[in-house]
């Protein structure tokens, strides 16, 4: 038992806790395409398109068009999502 404990030094647990971080900050930054508004980017996706359902802009820019930009049907309401 001696031997484990001797093994979990603070530095490998340093080590582990900075891996662990790196891995979810590189998970997030693969997920953050998937919510961010496909117009600019900067803003989280809150509006559905009626009546194709799409959720791909911010209500900033899901104000702004007319056709949905997935599929191009027009735009007869909009829901706006709140997280």
């Amino acid at each position: 038992m001696s031997l484990h404990i001797k093994q979990n030094t603070p530095g490998r647990l340093i080590s582990f806790f900075l891996f662990q971080v790196a891995s979810v900050l590189q998970e997030n930054a693969a997920m953050r395409p998937l919510i961010v508004c496909t117009i600019c980017n900067t803003r989280d996706r809150r509006v559905v398109f009626l009546p194709c359902g799409h959720l791909l802009t911010c209500e900033v820019c899901g104000q702004e068009t007319d056709t949905c930009p997935a599929c191009i049907l027009d735009v007869s309401s909009r829901v706006v999502v709140n997280q």
